[in-house]
């Protein structure tokens, strides 16, 4: 009671003690609700410009109905926004909101977010219930997180070099062929991953000069470089080149009957020049030829490596390959 403009025979003025009929409470119990977040990314490994599906999944485990019901998922920045399907309610992609409305007790709602990954790495994120009307009493159910790793793409450098001109049995001079020598039209001759190769880097020269004009008889050594250096596995590997117009092949330069040899492993490995076990083999002139090599019908002969898969990372995402002709 206030104030009265009568007595009340049975109330001490300005008591507070409980018990007094002049006064009483009342307690409203807040109403609360059990909701339960979970999150999966499919697949959770992918390479850089894949598509990833978020599944978001929104359960009431409770008796009651839970109302105004939203749920932040922001995509985070190694990933690229695509589309957004909603078993109800609607998603934001600028607020990240996913506006879910009410939810009956016992149902679920879904939201599925497709993203195309953009940046390698690990990349982790977290979906929360940012609003409700009533109170959740398990808010350790309240929030999810998804974790996906993006490899970059697969990326293979291929670099060509003399490593080594002969006459009459002697290398000629005037020429090192036992350094680097930059190539300034091809950029990739500058890669990082060329100081794993035996020796510390790429050896031989892009050209001969016009002024060293070769003669008929001299021997030529081809070396052809290669590097995985993207984010994963660069799979079945063929590598092929065509014999040069005006020079033969030479079958027996690193033992008989092998006339290249390859170094995948940190090791130098003679191949026979037949298609058989090996990786390497020479196809003679007008022996058709398939993919990869750019001249089907093979005027000059080819020589033609298969190195399989090629993983990104030491040790065999460098190496060599090596083959001689005479100039004709």
């Amino acid at each position: 009671m206030i104030a009265s403009d009568r007595p009340d025979p049975d109330s001490t003025p300005g008591n507070s003690v409980a018990g007094e009929d002049d006064q009483d409470s009342v307690t409203i119990p807040l109403q609360s609700v059990d909701l339960g977040l979970s999150k999966i990314a499919r697949p959770n490994r992918a390479n850089v410009g894949d598509e990833i599906t978020y599944t978001i999944t929104l359960t009431n485990n409770d008796a009651n109905e839970a109302t105004d019901v939203a749920v932040t998922e922001p995509l985070p920045p190694e990933v690229s926004f695509r589309s957004a399907t909603a078993s109800q309610g609607s998603y934001n992609r600028s607020s990240g909101i996913w506006s879910v409305g009410n939810l009956a007790n016992g149902n679920e709602a879904t939201l599925q977010i497709t993203a195309t990954g953009d940046i390698p790495g690990s990349v982790t994120n977290t979906a929360v219930i940012s609003a409700l009307d009533q109170d959740d009493p398990n808010p350790g159910n309240d929030r999810d997180s998804a974790e996906v790793f993006l490899a970059g793409e697969p990326n293979l450098l291929l670099v060509k070099r003399i490593t080594q001109v002969n006459r009459d049995g002697q290398v000629i001079d005037g020429i090192n062929f036992n350094t680097f020598v930059d190539d300034p039209t091809d950029p990739d001759d500058n890669a990082i991953g060329w100081s794993q190769l035996p020796g510390g880097g790429l050896l031989g020269v892009p050209m001969i000069s016009p002024d060293r004009r070769l003669e008929s008889g001299d021997t030529v050594e081809y070396t052809i470089y290669f590097l995985s250096n993207g984010g994963t596995v660069v799979n079945s590997v063929n590598v092929c080149d065509l014999i040069p117009q005006g020079t033969t092949f030479i079958s027996d330069s690193f033992r008989q009957g092998s006339g290249i040899v390859l170094n995948q492993d940190g090791t130098p490995t003679p191949q026979s020049n037949a298609s058989d076990q090996d990786s390497g083999t020479f196809f003679p002139p007008l022996n058709p030829v398939s993919t990869p090599c750019a001249e089907a019908n093979n005027p000059n002969g080819a020589v033609v490596v298969e190195l399989g898969d090629i993983s990104s990372t030491a040790p065999n995402n460098v190496g060599l390959i090596r083959f001689q002709v005479e100039i004709d």
